[in-house]
């Protein structure tokens, strides 16, 4: 061959899909290239594309070294490929980013809605009740063995004293998780939601409460203030400038602590306390969603993934099972057959992805091109004509053909596979 045809139709198949680059490409040392990168035949990409992930880099990356030496259509689609199916570099991915702030709905009344925990300090476990409404905290020491009969019993003794609640969020430890706590919650009417294991942020509530009693506890201790005077000055403190304190929306009275002041019994609307707890809310959203978090797509049943190991980091291929009641929580199933309830964070969708069309007979409009001399140096032959315009060519990462009615009798598919109808008005009668 001697030049380009005017018509690809008259190209061989094989390289018909070099079309649209046909006046970047030159012969150099007997080697085709296009500008300073070789082509490479089909039969070698596999091998090209090995050298290229050699060094387990990411798409972006490879991508940067195939970018300057090595060429054909479609390569960097090849990439993301081989790197998104690549074991060692699925297993050792970075974390994901943490989804946007889903906050817990806002109960109606005290006491309607509390969340549970355990905690350790000074060589002591504690247990510790905090009410969602009303921020008030109840701290128990556990005595003996922290098991789930001590939990319960602590638990019952708190709830003998405000009330039972209609529902308790607590984590998945195994005091929480075991069969006496269940029947605890079904004998007392409890609706008993648990978090998602491993990720203590979807109980952030609790896990912040703990933080301010621990505090609290610690700089109790190192002062030498009675420990239980200080938990009374936490439960007496406003929430904020608008809110009462905990315990006053708690008891709805104030409680008498070592500050001289006049009891008086305020009540206050129920309507501006729910409001204000509202606006609270939605400030700690925005404060927490500001650094551009986004949402993860959902899992469905079947769907290939890698979940996340909590003591290495590393990821281990699995199928999802079910998605849990809970929000933004699946059962996943690793190979070995265990079952494990994970939240979506700790979960990456690693689904194959389609086959590429690479080889597809692409429907392009015949233009005039003149012959390329195949001992020319590398510089590049325009084109001439009637319309002679120069004309940009696609750029690597864009390396498909524009789709044109084709003139085949078979339907011209895209490389994802996707069937290519032609208008109504441009088919021939």
């Amino acid at each position: 061959m001697t030049g380009w045809p005017e018509d690809p139709k008259d190209l061989p198949k094989c390289i018909r899909h070099y079309w649209s680059c046909r006046d970047e490409l030159s012969v150099d040392n007997g080697l085709v290239v296009k500008g300073d990168r070789i082509i490479i035949p089909e039969s070698m990409q596999q091998e090209t594309l090995a050298k290229i992930h050699a060094g387990h880099q990411g798409v972006n990356k490879c991508q940067l070294r195939a970018k300057v030496c090595v060429y054909w259509p479609g390569i960097n689609k090849d990439i993301e490929q081989l790197v998104g199916k690549c074991v060692v570099c699925q297993t050792h991915q970075r974390k994901q980013s943490h989804e946007p702030l889903l906050p817990h709905e806002i109960p109606q009344r005290p006491w309607q809605t509390v969340g549970t925990d355990l905690f350790h300090f000074d060589n002591a476990d504690y247990l510790i009740i905090a009410d969602y409404y009303s921020k008030a905290t109840f701290v128990r020491r556990v005595s003996g063995q922290c098991s789930s009969a001590a939990v319960i019993t602590l638990t019952k003794q708190i709830f003998s004293e405000q009330g039972i609640p209609t529902k308790v969020i607590s984590d998945n430890g195994p005091q929480y998780d075991s069969r006496e706590y269940h029947k605890f919650s079904q004998d007392w009417e409890i609706d008993h939601v648990t978090s998602s294991p491993r990720y203590p942020r979807s109980n952030g509530f609790i896990e912040r409460m703990i933080q301010t009693v621990k505090l609290t506890l610690t700089k109790a201790k190192q002062s030498n203030v009675d420990p239980y005077l200080a938990l009374l000055c936490l439960r007496t403190t406003p929430i904020d400038s608008a809110l009462p304190s905990p315990a006053e929306l708690l008891n709805g009275r104030k409680l008498k602590d070592n500050l001289p002041s006049k009891i008086r019994h305020n009540r206050h609307d129920k309507d501006d306390v729910y409001a204000r707890l509202a606006q609270r809310q939605d400030k700690q959203k925005e404060y927490h969603d500001r650094d551009g978090m986004r949402k993860l797509s959902s899992l469905v049943p079947g769907q290939h993934v890698t979940v996340q190991d909590h003591h290495t980091g590393k990821w281990t291929p699995a199928v999802v099972k079910d998605a849990c009641p809970e929000p933004r929580s699946f059962i996943v199933q690793t190979p070995t057959g265990q079952s494990l309830r994970r939240n979506r964070v700790h979960i990456r969708n690693t689904e194959p992805m389609r086959k590429t069309l690479r080889f597809a007979d692409p429907p392009v409009a015949s233009v005039h091109t003149p012959s390329l001399n195949p001992h020319a140096p590398k510089s590049i032959l325009r084109k001439t004509g009637s319309k002679s315009t120069d004309q940009k060519q696609h750029s690597d990462n864009n390396n498909s053909i524009t789709n044109l009615p084709a003139v085949a009798t078979e339907p011209y598919r895209t490389r994802s596979g996707r069937v290519v109808k032609k208008p109504q008005r441009l088919i021939e009668t």
